[in-house]
């Protein structure tokens, strides 16, 4: 965005391919297509060295940063495209039972404000709406600080939300799984309408139509407080059981 002032993102799909750790990082970006009127697509990559931990210092300058195949591993990489110089034009529509699946607006003073998600984030403010009577999760967004929500903050806001499988499941499902670990292997947002003039408060939507093969997909829209559809998301994520430490039956372990 640095790069290319006066322009919105239009899409990112990012792939989270080795577990990363509190430890400096290595951000990477590499042109895929750049043009001065039209579209640009870039590949972002996230490193860390495989001895990375929370004590290590990170490098003063660039020039101490050379990478090798033994010393860094790519964390996650994305494929962002940015779009061109002039504003979008042309045909929009949407199917009428999404157009009726838009966010119905509700007073935030009915809403239920959640506990921070990272343990001592005091930027974030989220809300949950347990009025509405379907399948999906229904929260609402804004900086605790009264900064306004900017293109940028739709993708932080997407990746902020409570276990949906709830939504899907029944109450008889196995506690192994709703105790398991969930990892996102894939993560992808459309932006569909750039915020041009920053607003005070997002609205998300978020479901749960499958799990395959310990495999789900969650699909998200935010909005803004007309209803204007502002970006949709993809998580695709894996069902991992927690590891637990299990008595031993044989001999050895009872003497």
């Amino acid at each position: 965005m640095q790069r290319y002032p006066g322009r919105y993102p239009i899409s990112m799909n990012t792939f989270f391919v080795n577990p990363g750790t509190t430890a400096p990082f290595i951000v990477e970006l590499e042109t895929i297509k750049a043009s001065d009127k039209g579209m640009c697509t870039f590949v972002v990559k996230l490193k860390q060295r495989r001895d990375a931990d929370s004590n290590m210092n990170p490098l003063d300058t660039l020039n101490a940063y050379h990478d090798t195949k033994d010393d860094y591993l790519i964390k996650n990489f994305a494929v962002i495209s940015l779009s061109g110089t002039r504003p979008e034009q042309g045909f929009s529509q949407q199917r009428g039972e999404l157009q009726d699946d838009i966010y119905k607006l509700s007073p935030i003073e009915s809403l239920i404000q959640l506990p921070a998600q990272c343990e001592g984030d005091t930027t974030l403010k989220m809300y949950h709406d347990i009025t509405k009577n379907d399948s999906k999760l229904h929260y609402a967004f804004e900086f605790a600080d009264g900064r306004p929500v900017d293109n940028l903050a739709i993708v932080y806001f997407f990746d902020m939300y409570a276990d949906p499988l709830g939504t899907l499941m029944n109450k008889n499902v196995d506690s192994e799984v709703i105790n398991s670990w969930k990892p996102t292997l894939q993560y992808e947002i459309q932006f569909k309408r750039p915020i041009k003039t920053p607003i005070p408060r997002a609205y998300l939507s978020y479901e749960v139509c499958n799990v395959i093969h310990g495999r789900w997909d969650m699909d998200g829209c935010i909005y803004d407080e007309q209803g204007e559809l502002l970006a949709t998301t993809r998580h695709q994520l894996r069902i991992i059981p927690r590891k637990t430490k299990q008595a031993s039956t044989s001999s050895e372990s009872k003497l």
